[in-house]
């Protein structure tokens, strides 16, 4: 790490190794601080093991939201700027169009404005999505090979619940001027040439799905028939409404969909995490660096959640490897996530009967 002085001392006088040694008035008025602009990643110290220090019950809490990171209908928003930027996401939500102001400024501008919208992706939509087949649905990283999370210097995405908002039409959108969308709506986004060609009565909705599935509407992919006719789909794949996003018309990821006007921590359901080589200044990621890495973004998410555990998320690497609170391979997780939707199921089946 490079240091420069500060005080009485001329611009880029150093102090003598004796003055260091027998410091003179002049000397002991000088402050020796690290300059930021030189500081590296690698010189940080290692940081906390932020899981030593929750509790069982507050870990059983964060295991019961991990997932499998690709399963059909995942939302998720790439963070397009830097880990400040993600501890205050992690603070406040996503905001819509909002980059640099905080929540109590945004939400004034919104309630006299009514324009805001985060941008975000389904797994399952994506127009590069070239194998629909049974057996190899949830083997896509759509999220790893998605528009921004491929682009250098993007490091994060957030899953979150899709639920809350309801399906809307899509509207011409202009990007200088965002026309308003209605509150707690999402739909696909129109930019320029984006996406296009989806008319205007067309909802990434479970209705729409059927009508694709059942060859009422078509695009490139569009309808069972034609799916099945292109080799892409299985025969016996039947319409699952859990796989709505299978069927609806295609998007490229770079615009996705958009969604109004925020969406706040109690829906993020986990983290994915890939370390960038280069804000790191490193040519390899080496296991223990991964896991260095990982307990900062965790650390970044204890400082923004404070004592509220309650939104502490799981953290994932692009492939669906369970990084943190424990660690687990993608298939263990799969596993994980299979075996409690069964004991689940179980426990609703006992419970109904009585």
């Amino acid at each position: 790490m490079k240091f420069e002085w500060q005080g009485p001392l001329r611009p880029n006088e150093k102090p003598s190794k004796e003055e260091i040694k027998n410091p003179t008035k002049k000397t002991v008025e000088t402050q020796f601080i690290a300059s930021k602009s030189d500081e590296k990643p690698e010189d940080v110290k290692k940081p906390e093991n932020v899981e030593q220090e929750l509790s069982p019950e507050v870990i059983e809490m964060i295991m019961g939201k991990v997932q499998d990171i690709n399963e059909i209908g995942t939302a998720y928003s790439v963070v397009t700027s830097g880990r400040d930027t993600t501890k205050n996401i992690l603070k406040d939500g996503f905001l819509g169009n909002n980059w640099t102001s905080n929540k109590e400024s945004w939400a004034k501008k919104i309630r006299k404005e009514k324009k805001g919208v985060v941008f975000f992706n389904i797994v399952g939509t994506e127009r590069d999505r070239t194998d629909f087949k049974k057996n190899s649905l949830n083997e896509y990283n759509a999220i790893a090979k998605s528009y921004y999370f491929k682009q250098k210097g993007r490091e994060i995405a957030i899953i979150f619940d899709l639920k809350p908002f309801r399906p809307a039409s899509p509207h011409k959108y202009k990007y200088a001027d965002r026309e308003k969308q209605e509150g707690r709506t999402f739909r696909y986004a129109r930019d320029y040439d984006m996406n296009y060609e989806i008319e205007d009565h067309i909802t990434p909705s479970r209705e729409t799905a059927k009508q694709f599935y059942e060859g009422e509407l078509y695009d490139e992919y569009g309808g069972v028939d034609n799916m099945k006719h292109n080799g892409l789909l299985e025969k016996e794949h039947k319409f699952s409404e859990d796989e709505w996003a299978l069927w609806i018309p295609k998007v490229d990821t770079e615009r996705g969909f958009t969604l109004s006007y925020r969406i706040p921590p109690r829906l993020f359901k986990g983290i994915v995490f890939q370390p960038d080589t280069d804000y790191l200044k490193i040519e390899k990621l080496t296991p223990e660096r991964m896991s260095e890495e990982t307990k900062n973004i965790a650390l970044i998410m204890k400082e923004a959640c404070g004592e509220k555990t309650e939104l502490y998320l799981p953290i994932y690497d692009k492939t669906g490897n369970l990084l943190w609170p424990k660690q687990m391979s993608y298939e263990e997780v799969k596993k994980f996530v299979a075996e409690r939707a069964e004991k689940k199921a179980e426990v609703d089946s006992e419970t109904s009967s009585e």
